[in-house]
């Protein structure tokens, strides 16, 4: 099972890159019971897919963050001490960063023990452009 949690209470962020406002957004989830197997990453895609921002292009980056469901990282543990992301499960609980550029897929990286060890282009999909 695959649910989205809220590590800080922020998840867009601007900047100013190129002389222009540019938006980041990221978004957290947590896989229960995780088993590296074809058929569970499979279904990591698929809701990548059904997922994915109508909006897309309205952001510079664009991340989803996967993280194995642990003891240590668990919706409570990381309510209570936010920083435990980027200090333990980053390095030890992190699965999958899928990654886009101005709405242009950059791909779906897959990590173990916080170094990639593999990446994977998604097929080619289209964006529906807003006119905001």
């Amino acid at each position: 099972m695959i649910k989205q949690f809220y590590p800080y209470p922020k998840l867009i962020d601007t900047a100013i890159i190129d002389n222009k406002m540019a938006i980041e957004k990221t978004d957290y989830f947590l896989i229960q019971n995780y088993k590296d197997d074809d058929n569970i990453n499979n279904q990591i895609d698929s809701f990548v897919y059904k997922n994915i921002p109508l909006q897309l292009n309205r952001y510079r980056y664009y991340q989803m963050y996967f993280y194995k469901e642990t003891k240590y990282t668990n919706e409570k543990k990381i309510r209570e001490n936010p920083r435990e992301l980027d200090r333990y499960s980053q390095f030890n609980d992190l699965l999958f960063e899928y990654s886009w550029d101005s709405g242009e897929f950059n791909g779906r990286f897959k990590f173990k023990n916080g170094a990639i060890v593999s990446e994977k282009p998604l097929p080619k999909f289209t964006i529906k452009k807003t006119d905001d």
